[in-house]
């Protein structure tokens, strides 16, 4: 009765901690019938032939040790049930390929650490060898995992995982690849872990800090690639807007040696007045042009001009107000140009031809505050919390949409800002306001 109950808690695990970095959607039929295929599967890897007796006479029976980390006992099974999970994920969740895969040795690496954490804390406190300590594990094992997923704790992995982070991919394969390799060598046998919990301690931390070192100069490399991608794309931009000014300047100059030869041969006052009007007229610089020459980002400036461009020629027009530093706020120029980009391609998409969308960037409760206001009816407080959700958008349904903004909340919580929305007026017109506020 009690390997019936292991077998059924193995299933429940593997079909959580699958559910859990697959799904972002509520059960459905098809989950029935793969928690039933890993039942099967875990039910059957523990069936054992009873050797010795004649053909027609051989018996079945459960296998009771050698199970206690995984629902498997050897590396054929481990590489069938691998590949067999893939398969079975796949179709159920219906996910990418690529994406399957690695979410798949990453469920796998967060079961083995949980169950190896659960064994090796029952073995140090010397109840590893009680009859129900594989049972009780397994308990302690589920629960932990059900507080994981219900705490949310894998959208992060989720969300890495879908945008195909080198880090995170780097760090799955590297973890599941010494787990597994550990597992083996363990001989698959949970009594075997007594006797190696300082190897297994030396490895998790030897593991652990490997990944962190690795993960950090890839990450340094992958955030220098963008870098150096968006220095490629806006740079250009910015440098034709001074070029612009320069060459504006000039004319200025002309025009001002104009103005003093008018100031001197004019006959009378009004005429004078008359004709410096004329030469000044178009003379100052656009607000927004001075706002983005003052900018000390010239990536960000780049944008916000590419962005203002775009809008243009879909009939929109952008004001924009900066009368704070970009670069000074807890957060790397990559991402407050991120946070732009997001920002800015909502308004102008939620926005239609003669609408103004108005950009700030200022400094508020010694923090930088970056907000877009766009014409939209107000909305209520639900409605406002439902706009930073995943998958959730207030365009027309379809398409991959409802990312922008949840992406922007993620980037001000890991840099401990806020988020902003909230209904305004402007110009005697209803506008949602949506930014982040940057210590």
């Amino acid at each position: 009765m009690s390997i019936a109950i292991e077998v059924a808690l193995d299933a429940v695990i593997l079909f959580l901690v699958g559910f859990g970095l697959f799904a972002e959607r509520k059960l459905k039929l098809r989950d029935g019938l793969l928690f039933s295929g890993l039942a099967l599967f875990c039910a059957v890897s523990r069936l054992h032939v009873v050797s010795g007796l004649p053909v027609d006479a051989r018996t079945f029976s459960w296998a009771a040790n050698g199970y206690a980390v995984l629902p498997i006992d050897n590396w054929y099974s481990l590489a069938f049930l691998i590949l067999a999970t893939v398969i079975a994920w796949s179709w159920s969740f219906g996910r990418p390929a690529v994406y399957t895969v690695f979410a798949t040795l990453a469920a796998f690496s967060l079961l083995i650490v949980v169950r190896e954490a659960f064994i090796g804390l029952f073995y140090a406190l010397g109840a590893g060898s009680q009859p129900w300590a594989a049972l009780v594990s397994r308990a302690c094992s589920l629960l932990a995992l059900v507080v994981i997923v219900i705490s949310g704790r894998l959208r992060w992995l989720r969300e890495r995982i879908a945008e195909g982070s080198l880090v995170v991919r780097f760090m799955i394969v590297n973890s599941c690849g010494l787990l597994v390799a550990l597992v083996a060598l363990l001989g698959f046998d949970a009594s075997r872990t007594s006797d190696n919990l300082g190897v297994i301690a030396a490895t998790l931390t030897g593991l652990a800090l490997v990944n962190l070192l690795v993960g950090l100069y890839l990450q340094q490399r992958a955030n220098e690639k963008k870098r150096i991608a968006l220095i490629e794309q806006y740079i250009p931009i910015i440098e034709q807007l001074i070029a612009q000014v320069r060459a504006r300047l000039h004319e200025h100059n002309n025009r001002l040696l104009a103005i003093a030869a008018v100031a001197q041969m004019a006959t009378s006052l009004e005429e004078a007045q008359a004709d410096i009007a004329a030469l000044t007229r178009g003379l100052p610089l656009d607000p927004a042009e001075q706002s983005l020459l003052d900018c000390d980002s010239r990536i960000a400036a780049g944008l916000i001009i590419a962005k203002m461009t775009q809008a243009e020629k879909a009939g929109i027009t952008v004001v924009v107000e900066i009368t704070a530093s970009p670069k000074r706020a807890n957060a790397s120029e990559l991402e407050v140009v991120e946070i732009l980009g997001i920002l800015l391609d909502n308004a102008i998409e939620a926005s239609q031809v003669g609408d103004r969308v108005y950009l700030r960037l200022e400094r508020a409760d010694d923090a930088l505050s970056i907000t877009v206001a766009n014409p939209h009816p107000p909305l209520s407080a639900q409605e406002v919390i439902r706009l930073f959700r995943r998958h959730y958008s207030t365009k027309t349904a379809g398409g991959d949409r409802g990312h922008g903004l949840a992406n922007l909340k993620a980037i001000v919580e890991r840099r401990r800002g806020k988020v902003l929305a909230h209904n305004a007026v402007i110009a005697q017109r209803d506008y949602l306001t949506i930014g982040a506020l940057l210590p």
